[in-house]
């Protein structure tokens, strides 16, 4: 998908990297609606979950939505592994979304970033980082879909 902003440019989007817990998730439960909205998105775009995945659970979610996704390391800082996923898709043609520190990495790298301020919140430095930041995962979905709302944000 093309999103055009007066100011910033045309980002051609083709993915969009998810953090999980705290952002499409809440104590691991990813509720339906964000569900739907998830498997609504991956008709345009390839979705990636990318998490620690401290419930043990990021693979069966995937599987549920139908979305890839990949599990990263403990021994290593996670925002720089998050960074290199964006960056080995092709960073220019991503969409990050995430609340916290360990996101920051991704929505440095990304295109386009959004963090989002859920039920956990959102770290300071994340929600400094972003490109928008939305009070929850469904406005930052809706905006997507939506990309007049990015423009309306965004243009300079």
């Amino acid at each position: 998908m093309l999103f055009e902003i007066p100011g910033c440019g045309k980002y051609e989007i083709k993915y969009i990297v998810l953090d999980l817990n705290g952002t499409i998730a809440i104590d691991g439960i990813i509720p339906l609606a964000v569900q739907n909205s998830i498997q609504a998105l991956s008709h345009n775009y390839e979705v990636l979950i990318v998490s620690r995945d401290i419930h043990n659970n990021v693979s069966r979610l995937a599987s549920e939505l139908g979305v890839k996704h990949i599990k990263i390391s403990t021994d290593l800082p996670a925002s720089d592994q998050k960074a290199d996923v964006v960056n080995k898709l092709g960073a220019k043609h991503v969409i990050a979304i995430g609340n916290g520190n360990s996101d920051i990495g991704m929505l440095k790298a990304a295109a386009l970033s959004i963090a989002v301020i859920g039920p956990e919140g959102a770290s300071r430095r994340c929600a400094i980082e972003a490109d928008v930041l939305t009070a929850n995962i469904l406005d930052a979905f809706e905006c997507i879909r939506r990309p007049t709302r990015l423009i309306a944000t965004l243009q300079q």
